[in-house]
């Protein structure tokens, strides 16, 4: 008796700590795979689409920006997972079929006089009839939840999408400032050399070479600022694209006039964030009902069949109704029910605050987009007015109707109003991105599937 005891302790003992041992390699072989995860983030994490990115085609390098999207594929991932959950509801309601095997030695009476060798085995098939609404209520809330992930996966699209317009349009802006300052500054470079000479030669006062160097200096200062802008926009754009071309981007073309979208933004029931709210009121709504229905009986149809490991003994054989309904939990389904209200009439008010929020921001961006272009025809004369300004400036310095101070000042304004244009341009587009991203009709636009 004490050596089956002894052997049983020791057992016990041998099972716990090969189970300890075989959690820490588990713990570490984890730990191991998540490293992994991580290290392969680093690089797998950066844009693939755009190693080859065509500088000149703005539409097709933002498409293919999206399409290497790892939170769009993230969020597609997810809406597939949800799009799975709807079937795992619907088989609630569908005939539920079990089987159960044993094999082994029954030993009977106490001492023993009866011992039995075999196989006993059952076959249950069971159909729900009557659950009170839980599993129509279960489907509903995962196909909400479904329909939730796919708003999830289109805003993310339409997001990723827009940070890649508003990556071509930032590095396409500093670069075009970049070459206008260069050429501009080398052209009032000379002019300030030309100014220099004059003081020393006393045809002009320090004050005059003073104010000049001022002028040209601020130039200098945001030659300086530039070049820290443009290393930020290029590591932006090689992060949805892929490489920086070596020569400068394309324009980025409008996406939309200011009259298609004005069309387009009426309906703010298309914006993926309202869609996934209200999908998540519905879910909620199931969830509710879901919640009502554990005060309700459950009926079964069973049909079964068990065979005994005994050979003598027959096959006992099943069929009828089942019910079961709980009378008293302690209150946990009181308690369920009163928080499935709470989040339902949370869900709501979410919902009506995201409509107010959308339809406000949808009327500003509208008013910014046609104040721009009102903006781009008077900038548009702006610059061609500075440019015929300098010009002329430089014509008649040699008649003595102009001075150097004068030409420099003109060439710094013509360079104020190319920095104007260049940014306005870069603003449109990206707000008619932006605008359109909120509408989730971007993806549409670039024939994202």
């Amino acid at each position: 008796m004490q050596v089956a005891i002894f052997a049983q302790t020791a057992l016990v003992g041998i099972l716990i700590l090969g189970g300890c041992v075989a959690s820490e390699e588990r713990a570490a072989n984890v730990e191991e795979r998540l490293e992994a995860h991580l290290q392969g983030s680093v690089v797998e994490g950066t844009a693939s689409a755009a190693p080859g990115v065509s500088r000149n085609d703005f539409e097709g390098a933002v498409k293919a920006a999206v399409e290497s999207s790892a939170a769009f594929a993230s969020a597609r991932a997810l809406e597939a997972a949800a799009m799975a959950q709807v079937g795992t509801a619907k088989a609630a309601q569908r005939p539920q079929v079990s089987a159960t095997a044993s094999g082994g030695t029954l030993k009977e009476g106490s001492p023993v006089d009866n011992t039995i060798t075999g196989v006993a085995a059952d076959l249950m098939v069971s159909q729900l009839v009557y659950d009170g609404g839980a599993s129509n209520a279960a489907m509903n809330g995962a196909l909400a939840q479904a329909l939730a992930a796919r708003a999830s996966a289109q805003e993310a699209g339409n997001s990723a999408a827009l940070e890649a317009v508003r990556a071509w349009a930032e590095l396409w802006a500093v670069q075009q400032q970049m070459g206008f300052l260069t050429s501009r500054g080398a052209e009032v470079g000379v002019l300030l050399e030309q100014v220099d000479r004059m003081t020393e030669n006393g045809m002009l006062d320090s004050a005059t070479r003073d104010s000049a160097r001022m002028a040209v200096s601020d130039m200098q200062i945001e030659e300086t600022a530039l070049l820290s802008a443009l290393t930020g926009a290029e590591a932006r754009f090689a992060r949805h694209f892929g490489a920086v071309p070596a020569q400068k981007l394309a324009r980025p073309t409008a996406l939309y006039t200011t009259a298609a979208l004005s069309d387009l933004a009426k309906d703010v029931s298309l914006a993926p964030t309202l869609r996934k709210i209200a999908a998540e009121l519905v879910a909620a709504e199931a969830a509710e009902s879901q919640a009502r229905a554990q005060f309700k009986p459950i009926i079964n149809l069973n049909l079964g069949m068990t065979s005994p490991m005994d050979k003598n003994d027959g096959t006992d054989t099943t069929v009828g109704l089942q019910m079961r309904y709980t009378f008293n939990d302690g209150g946990r389904r009181k308690a369920q029910l009163q928080t499935a209200v709470a989040r339902k009439e949370a869900a709501a008010a979410s919902l009506q605050a995201a409509k107010a929020e959308a339809e406000a921001m949808s009327v500003a961006s509208l008013a910014r987009l046609r104040a721009l272009d009102t903006s781009a025809g008077l900038v548009d004369k702006k610059l061609e007015a500075a440019a015929s300004q300098a010009a002329t400036a430089a014509s008649q310095v040699s008649l003595g109707q102009s001075t150097l101070r004068g030409v420099i000042d003109a060439q710094i304004a013509e360079y104020r109003a190319q920095e104007q244009q260049i940014k306005l341009i870069a603003d449109r587009v990206v707000l008619q991105a932006t605008i359109a991203a909120s509408m989730g009709i971007l993806l549409n636009r670039l024939r994202v599937e």
